[in-house]
């Protein structure tokens, strides 16, 4: 323990060392703030890396899934106004689990990271995301979707 706090303490104080100096943080900079023990050497290799990485490009991205086909829209908008029971834009995380359509674990992990949901509640664009079929995004400005891989 007393090891970490003495990484921690090497951290901070090198991060405030870097930005007392400088009015921009590089990726060398970063590079000696995860690794407080690296050289010259070392950030040109690291750096080397990072360059290989993005002169690759395409190859680490993975192709953007197609937009959902509009009939395939049609019908999830109709599933989500059978469960919107009271009309109000919405239907709960909760109606859904127990309709069968999510486990809890799914629908409590998406709530955590999607937009559109406010106190449990999804509206008809984070419904849509969430029970768009694999290999599809629900929308053409969509930035989640699954791929068939």
């Amino acid at each position: 323990q007393e090891d970490g706090g003495r990484l921690i303490q090497k951290m901070f104080d090198r991060v405030s060392s870097v930005l007392a100096v400088k009015k921009a943080f590089s990726v060398e900079d970063l590079m000696r703030v995860i690794w407080p023990y690296s050289g010259p050497e070392h950030l040109r290799l690291m750096r080397g890396w990072g360059e290989d990485m993005h002169g690759a490009g395409s190859r680490w991205r993975v192709p953007t899934p197609q937009v959902l086909p509009e009939e395939e829209l049609e019908a999830l908008t109709a599933v989500f106004s059978f469960h919107d029971k009271d009309h109000s834009g919405t239907v709960t995380a909760e109606e859904l689990i127990h309709a069968g359509l999510l486990d809890r674990e799914a629908a409590l992990r998406f709530i955590a990271e999607a937009e559109g949901v406010t106190d449990g509640q999804l509206d008809l664009h984070a419904f849509c995301e969430l029970m768009c079929p694999t290999g599809y995004r629900a929308k053409e400005e969509a930035t989640k979707a699954t791929t068939k891989e």
